[in-house]
């Protein structure tokens, strides 16, 4: 859990240059990916706030390249979250933050155990409902747009799902993969 925190700061941290100069105009709501796989959507500000924003020499994010906009918006997330938790625990938040952390985490861990676990089951049959669940799984991470990462299960496990009649996840197709992902993901939202 730690790199892409790193990763998100090494990203912010390199560019730091969204507050300079105007440069040459971008094309507006265009939709960027960072690194990350993060898709920021831009979002045109209205005349009146950029107005203010050129009067006060600051850069109109309408008007930003790419990476200027990418530097904006990593900017802005990450001042947001440098004050929402100290300001959590200044306003008396930050227990019931806690709870509500607490609180997640479990209902997370149940409903990817068996949510998750069960998509993960039906997925991987080799059979009508098998492939209606992977079609679903697939529908949701093109909606989504979410990659499928690829992990290669150990033997020990492959077996065992083969013994009670399972579709080994190593030998998937790309397709069949990428559906037995999002069939997961599915199961555990």
């Amino acid at each position: 859990m730690k790199s892409p925190s790193i990763a998100l700061v090494f990203l912010l941290a390199s560019s730091a240059d969204a507050f300079t100069v105007n440069r040459p105009a971008a094309a507006a709501s265009i939709r960027t990916t960072t690194s990350l796989n993060v898709d920021l959507p831009r979002l045109d500000l209205p005349a009146a706030v950029t107005a203010k924003l050129e009067e006060n020499d600051l850069k109109n994010p309408n008007t930003m390249t790419e990476d200027e906009y990418r530097a904006y918006a990593g900017a802005a997330i990450l001042g947001t979250l440098l004050f929402l938790i100290p300001g959590a625990f200044v306003t008396g938040l930050g227990s019931a933050l806690g709870e509500a952390a607490g609180s997640a985490f479990f209902d997370f861990a149940v409903s990817a155990l068996l949510g998750g676990g069960a998509a993960i089951y039906f997925s991987l049959k080799d059979d009508e409902l098998g492939e209606k669940a992977r079609g679903y799984g697939t529908q949701l991470f093109d909606t989504v747009g979410l990659p499928a990462l690829r992990y290669d299960l150990p033997e020990a496990v492959t077996d065992k799902m083969e013994e009670i009649g399972l579709m080994n996840p190593n030998t998937l197709s790309e397709a069949d993969y990428n559906g037995y992902s999002g069939a997961a993901v599915a199961g555990t939202l």
